[in-house]
């Protein structure tokens, strides 16, 4: 009796007319891809010092020219085979190869393989398991298909597929357990083992791919059992789709005049999975806005938020981020809506700590402070002073709120100034209950232009802090 032990490492006998030739390379996703059907070869009831003979058809599947360089015999030499006539099988094109067993002993049990070497990246060598014998019982084994590829699948889905297992031999096989060389293929059989398969029976494994990282797997399945000539094996293969979800965002309108009762949207509807894979989770940021603002992205799940009124001038950064079915998340994708003023003075302030009530004020032409030529929160709200032109409102200032207990913002707006200076000046109002240095900002815009930006640590109850001079007509901010 002979048995094969290992069938893995198997040296290359090229024959001269099987040399690969030199070939360009090939490009991506084009590659050949062999096909070697039936997966084995059983002799049964042979008589022995005669011959019988039996078809492999080896096939090219894939999408380029495949080059069997070899064709190898391991095991006995009561096996034999006949040469591929063309060893280079366009895209389609089949070839026939004879094997032929010729026994000799009447107690014959013979175990080979016949391996094919090709240019198949993925499969440069197939083993085809060989067996024969002569009017005794003999248990075989036989997989199918030989191969099983769950072609390119989402991140975090599950496919299932299934193997046959057969006893296709004269004896019943005894299938003891099997092992799998990775993580990726869960392998789950149909009846519990150790199982025996009478001969003509078969059994089932089913396969599941649930790859959780992007990339390719490939694993070997190998089933133990008593079957002479090995334990046979099934090479498991899958990838997943490379390409995350994507998500689209855009705001619309893309530019808003502050606190001027205008609302955006937010949208993302149009996001998706190039993999098919359905969209299951919007998830929405406001990453950036004009310091002291107190606004916030909309809540909600949907794909779109709409109702967000920008309440500083500046730039809102929103940000989505998607998520498919599988659980699975997009790169973030960033929009910008734009808060511009819509007079040709705006001034906003605001502060780094609550409980500090600043209070912004704009002094017109070196006048005092909490006079009528001082714009603040006692005289510049409801009922502005009269600046400029006598009753002409677009050279009067206004501002927008007080903020008492929180961060601000507070504004100070004109929409078309006189000629004159015009002083800023943060008073830190007295009697708040926060007493320590309180970091400040102020941001000047003209002709909706941000031309000037500072932030100053302000300690002390009851104090002015000038902080910039405008000036009219030449349009020019003077840091004090």
């Amino acid at each position: 009796m002979h048995k094969i032990l290992l069938l893995l490492a198997i040296p290359f006998v090229a024959c001269s007319e099987y040399e690969l030739k030199e070939d360009n390379s090939l490009e991506d996703g084009v590659n050949p891809e062999i096909e070697v059907q039936p997966s084995s070869l059983t002799f049964l009831n042979s008589e022995s010092g005669t011959t019988e003979e039996d078809l492999l058809t080896i096939t090219n599947v894939g999408s380029a020219n495949l080059n069997v360089s070899n064709l190898q015999l391991v095991g006995p030499n009561t096996f034999g085979f006949t040469q591929l006539g063309t060893p280079t099988l366009a895209p389609g094109e089949s070839q026939d190869v004879y094997v032929t067993y010729t026994p000799t002993t009447d107690d014959a049990q013979d175990a080979g393989a016949l391996v094919v070497s090709s240019n198949d990246p993925n499969k440069p060598l197939v083993e085809v398991p060989l067996n024969g014998s002569v009017g005794v019982g003999m248990p075989i084994l036989q997989i199918s298909p030989s191969s099983l590829d769950f072609g390119i699948q989402s991140v975090g889905s599950s496919t299932t597929d299934s193997l046959t297992l057969e006893s296709v031999g004269t004896a019943p096989v005894d299938i003891n357990t099997f092992y799998i060389g990775g993580s990726s293929f869960i392998i789950t059989p149909t009846e519990p083992l150790p199982l025996t398969l009478d001969p003509g029976e078969t059994t089932v494994f089913d396969v599941t791919f649930t790859p959780n990282t992007a990339g390719s797997f490939t694993e070997q399945l190998i089933v133990d059992n008593v079957d002479p000539a090995g334990d046979p094996s099934v090479q498991i293969s899958g990838a997943t789709d490379s390409s995350l979800p994507i998500a689209d965002c855009y705001v619309d309108p893309a530019q808003i005049q502050p606190n001027s009762g205008q609302e955006a949207t937010w949208y993302g509807i149009d996001s998706y999975d190039p993999s098919g894979a359905a969209i299951t989770s919007y998830n929405w940021t406001l990453t950036s806005k004009p310091a002291g603002s107190q606004v916030s992205m909309p809540p909600g799940t949907a794909a779109n938020r709409s109702r967000f009124a920008p309440d500083l001038a500046g730039d809102y950064v929103g940000q989505l981020i998607v998520t498919n079915e599988f659980g699975v998340d997009s790169e973030p994708c960033q929009t910008t809506l734009v808060g511009i003023p819509g007079q040709d003075l705006w001034v906003q302030m605001s502060w780094a700590e609550s409980g500090d009530d600043m209070d912004l004020h704009m002094v017109y032409n070196n006048g005092g402070y909490n006079t009528t030529n001082d714009c603040y929160y006692s005289n510049c709200q409801s009922s502005p002073p009269d600046w400029g032109v006598i009753g002409d409102p677009s050279d009067d200032p206004s501002l927008d709120q007080d903020d008492v207990g929180g961060t601000g913002p507070e504004n100070i707006t004109m929409a078309s100034p006189s000629n004159g200076t015009y002083t800023v000046v943060v008073h830190d109002y007295p009697g708040s209950s926060y007493t320590p240095g309180n970091s400040v900002t102020v941001v000047i815009f003209l002709g909706g232009v941000q031309v000037w930006s500072d932030t100053r640590t302000i300690s002390g109850e009851d104090t002015f802090t000038p902080f910039a001079e405008i000036n009219y007509p030449s349009a020019t901010v003077t840091p004090l």
